[in-house]
């Protein structure tokens, strides 16, 4: 038995993950490029499955495994990481894309060259980041002071995606201002029934883990105005990744329950019925949130849709096709606004280019694909980095930008293999558009650090002494140090 794409089953309690543990075979194989991604427990689904004894069983993994690296100090002893290099080691064949058997390489690729084009905001721009970053940093210290950080963990993720946001483009973090006016009417009819249809126990666990929402899919913040919820399990999703689900498996990835569009209710809707004070606090705290008079002027004319990203974006386009004529080009963004955003001056210049994202139907997205390889007019692809970040082949394509900074760099990495893989003939062009002095720092210094995890587990690199789960207060803190600290 061949487990394809195995940090499917990542997390322990999904029941797809159980359910391989109890399938049938003699052999077991599990295939993946990305054997952890966030944190140590992820080990274990695979080490289940495959049956390694003795952390296949969870109370040896727990203690053995996880437990040296939960300490409260967030520092790994050199024993830890030597139990957990042997075991993995062991257990899998792993091989890397530079490695070479008799002198020649495994795999024959085209080069892959990354820049990371740093970019300094205008005027304007650090002028409402600044805004922006002050007032995140006043909330954040105010639950430092109170001693509730973690207890306000979803708010603090909501705060800094809004800077991440911010870097991108002023207006997306100023849109969700309008979502939380339009999201405060009354809960529909529909609504109220499916709410009412909740089952008391699902209700009750949705309330005791609102201090951690995060998506399950991409690990994003999930707020009141970006969160959808199954009516029946309550598991909670970004909307985007509730729209890819819904036009692709159409099942929980938690419990494999069914996903029907008209039993989705809003994180909204929810919190009103059922925790409405969760609901205040924040909304009270948007509601003192007021921009600033030069940069509200600036988003309003309509005439205004650019900014250093976009800028950035443009001068790489124009470059490629000034230089390559026939060169394709991916573009990933995270944000599924920006990318609207960013339609605006393609179709100016006259660039032909396609879609993909989870919005889109499963139909809708395959000719977008095809249009790319097939039409040679159409030299570019915007796509949602947690829609198309794993399973296309678009070869077609030999340069590839990142618009903004993600978590994780494993994402980015199986992002940037859409273009790099088998079948690829040319070079890989990777422009990783980054803005100087901003959130987005931080979180390239916390994806070496999770980068450190993974290569160290796998014996291909330091190791690293950070522990890895969620984001810690230190590493809170450092975020949302001062800017010039």
């Amino acid at each position: 038995m061949l487990l394809d794409e195995a940090h499917t089953i990542k997390n322990k309690d999904s029941n797809i993950g159980k359910a391989v543990e109890h399938l049938n075979s003699i052999y077991r194989w599990c295939l993946t490029g990305t054997l952890i991604q966030n944190k140590i427990d992820e080990l274990f689904s695979p080490l289940r499955f495959l049956k390694i004894k003795p952390y296949c069983e969870w109370s040896e993994f727990s203690y053995h495994i996880k437990r040296p690296f939960s300490k409260k100090s967030g520092m790994v002893s050199a024993t830890a990481r030597n139990k957990v290099q042997t075991l993995v080691k062991a257990m899998c064949l792993s091989r890397k894309k530079t490695e070479l058997l008799d002198g020649k390489p495994l795999v024959v690729l085209p080069e892959r060259i990354v820049n990371v084009n740093v970019n300094q905001f205008d005027e304007d721009e650090r002028n409402f980041y600044d805004v922006m970053f002050k007032r995140a940093q006043a909330k954040f210290n105010k639950f430092r002071r109170e001693g509730t950080i973690m207890k306000n963990y979803s708010s603090v993720l909501v705060l800094l995606l809004r800077l991440r946001q911010c870097c991108c483009h002023p207006s997306l973090a100023t849109v969700f201002g309008d979502q939380i006016v339009a999201a405060a009417g009354d809960i529909v009819e529909l609504e109220k029934l499916l709410l009412d249809g909740m089952p008391n126990d699902v209700v009750q666990r949705v309330i005791n883990n609102n201090e951690q929402m995060e998506c399950p899919v991409c690990f994003d913040a999930i707020d009141h105005a970006n969160g959808k919820i199954i009516q029946m399990c309550g598991h909670c999703f970004c909307n985007e990744c509730c729209d890819n689900l819904l036009t692709s498996t159409r099942l929980c990835p938690h419990c494999r329950g069914n996903m029907e569009r008209d039993k989705i209710l809003t994180l909204h809707s929810f919190l009103k019925k059922y925790n409405p004070s969760a609901l205040k606090n924040e909304e009270e705290y948007l509601a003192k949130e007021e921009v600033v008079k030069k940069e509200d002027e600036l988003l309003k004319k309509n005439d205004w849709v650019s900014s250093t990203k976009i800028e950035a974006l443009i001068s790489c386009i124009k470059k490629s096709m000034e230089t390559n004529a026939d060169d394709k080009i991916i573009v990933f963004s995270q944000f599924v606004g920006f990318l609207d955003l960013i339609e605006l001056p393609l179709r100016k210049l006259g660039i032909k280019y396609v879609r993909y994202d989870g919005s889109m139907s499963t139909k809708t997205r395959s000719e977008a694909v095809e249009q790319l390889k097939k039409d040679k007019e159409t030299r570019l692809i915007l796509i949602s980095l947690k829609c198309g970040s794993l399973g296309l082949n678009l070869t077609c394509a030999n340069r590839v930008i990142l618009m903004d900074v993600w978590w994780n760099p494993a994402i980015e990495n199986q992002a940037i293999d859409r273009a790099h893989r088998m079948g690829q003939t040319k070079d890989v062009y990777v422009e990783r558009i980054v803005i100087q002095n901003s959130i987005e720092d931080r979180i390239l210094e916390l994806q070496t650090q999770k980068q450190q995890l993974s290569d160290g587990i796998m014996g291909h690199g330091e190791f690293g002494n950070q522990r890895q789960t969620r984001l810690s207060i230190d590493q809170l803190m450092r975020l949302f140090r001062d800017q010039d600290a």
